[in-house]
């Protein structure tokens, strides 16, 4: 028997959360999702999640995804070997080029089916494993300072030792909210800070507010600018000693060469693509975007 996607199943999903969160100057009490189920013609099962973020925007909402999947999606992949990435990656691209979303939650959901048939790891079939543990950061909202520290104080008395914290909601504000959570928990966690696309160039290339002073010190800020365009060479210098993560500022993977290029992506800088995706261990012939390994999970997916 030939061994093809059978059933495509897409699922929307809002997951509670223990309390209202505010990331990118949005409130919320439940992460929505979209979960997608492949199984395979012999049974086997592969399913994979995507969680647009709050703040996102017409053709990319979770909705809109879900039925990009149902509807352009699930009709050509039926019958087609979950197990040839190259091809469906191939074919995905061509479904839905406006909405990578979509693509990555089926490709994830081949990748699972594939090592469920296998019967290895994830980790196995991407090449091996480089580490053998990885540390989830506890999340931090954009908070008053005092709820803020409680918060911090909450993740560490849970054994957390990463946070990143929520800014984006006014300089001084993020200043003294990370101030906040450093005097809380002292030196026993490392900080880092994600402005959601809020901050415009200025802001982010000023880190004196967040990042210099020793006494609030954090590690890279993440995703600071709506659009990590690729820099003017003045504009490269002046960055090359500022960590910085692009991640969904760098909307196409043409930007991260850029960033390579004029030498702002390095050991201090990265420029990564957004969407979370999965590459078989031998790269698809057009390999799709990747995210780093060990995504921190907590109250809320952004």
């Amino acid at each position: 028997m030939k061994f093809q996607i059978e059933r495509v199943e897409v699922f929307d999903v809002a997951m509670p959360l223990v309390g209202t969160f505010t990331s990118a100057g949005v409130s919320k009490n439940a992460t929505k999702c979209v979960v997608v189920r492949l199984t395979a013609s012999d049974g086997t099962i592969g399913i994979s999640s995507i969680d647009p973020s709050s703040v996102a925007k017409s053709p990319n909402t979770g909705p809109e995804l879900a039925a990009a999947i149902r509807s352009r999606i699930t009709p050509a992949i039926v019958g087609q070997d979950p197990t040839n990435l190259n091809r469906l990656v191939g074919l995905l691209d061509t479904l839905t080029p406006t909405q990578p979303g979509a693509g990555a939650a089926v490709e994830l959901a081949c990748v699972e089916l594939t090592c469920r048939k296998l019967g290895v790891p994830i980790y196995t079939y991407l090449g091996g494993a480089v580490e053998t543990s990885v540390l989830f950061n506890g999340w931090i909202g954009e908070l008053p300072p005092e709820e803020a520290a409680t918060e911090a104080k909450r993740w560490q008395k849970a054994g957390f030792r990463s946070a990143k914290i929520k800014v984006g909601s006014g300089v001084e504000a993020d200043r003294d909210r990370v101030a906040a959570v450093r005097e809380a928990v002292g030196n026993a966690m490392k900080l880092r800070i994600d402005a959601n696309m809020q901050y415009d160039a200025d802001t982010s290339l000023n880190d004196k507010p967040v990042s210099v002073d020793t006494k609030t010190a954090t590690s890279m800020p993440c995703a600071p600018l709506a659009t990590m365009r690729v820099p003017s060479a003045d504009t490269a210098k002046s960055v090359q000693d500022r960590p910085c993560n692009a991640n969904s500022g760098a909307g196409r993977p043409t930007s991260s060469i850029g960033f390579v290029r004029t030498g702002t992506a390095g050991r201090k800088s990265s420029a990564a693509p957004p969407a979370h995706r999965g590459p078989p261990a031998t790269p698809p012939a057009r390999s799709r975007r990747t995210c780093p390994p060990g995504r921190p999970r907590g109250p809320s997916d952004r």
